[in-house]
């Protein structure tokens, strides 16, 4: 059986782990600029904001961002670090994901995902989201809404 994944919030020790993921382009300031705001659980613009490591055991596996602008409702960003990724660990985060977002107070998940994105496109529907909307974005990007009541019993896989 496989172990549990954990997830911390995010250190100044996990910074350079950023390597491999989407953050890894940018620029130290905002990276540090990134790790204060998540310290202080508040974006630039009031709102929740929070990062977590994700770790297998010892090993740095990848990110998740909380984002939350609306009552109840959060933004999940799940960064896999790239030599982790395509072994299961976006389903795996699944449960300690939505275990973090219950004892958050959070009752629905929503993402927006690009319709290119098709990694995220099959792990929202492997895991059961509900697709809600669909449109172009003011930069020309074609997105997907996506949603998700976060059960109270904590088991997240498949159920709608």
């Amino acid at each position: 059986m496989k172990e549990a994944l954990s997830l911390s919030p995010l250190a100044s020790e996990d910074v350079p782990f950023l390597t491999g993921t989407g953050y890894e382009a940018m620029p130290e300031k905002a990276k540090q600029k990134m790790l204060s705001d998540s310290q202080a659980k508040q974006y630039a613009d009031g709102n929740y904001y929070e990062v977590f490591t994700l770790r297998d055991g010892t090993d740095v596996i990848g990110f998740v961002s909380l984002y939350s602008k609306e009552s109840g409702f959060v933004s999940i960003g799940l960064d896999i670090r790239e030599q982790y990724r395509r072994r299961g660990y976006g389903t795996r985060s699944a449960e300690p994901i939505a275990e973090l977002l219950a004892e958050k107070g959070f009752s629905a998940i929503r993402n927006t995902v690009r319709t290119d994105n098709k990694a995220s496109v099959l792990l929202h529907e492997k895991l059961g989201f509900t697709l809600t909307d669909q449109y172009t974005t003011d930069k020309g990007r074609n997105v997907y809404v996506f949603e998700k009541a976060i059960p109270e019993n904590k088991q997240f896989i498949g159920e709608a």
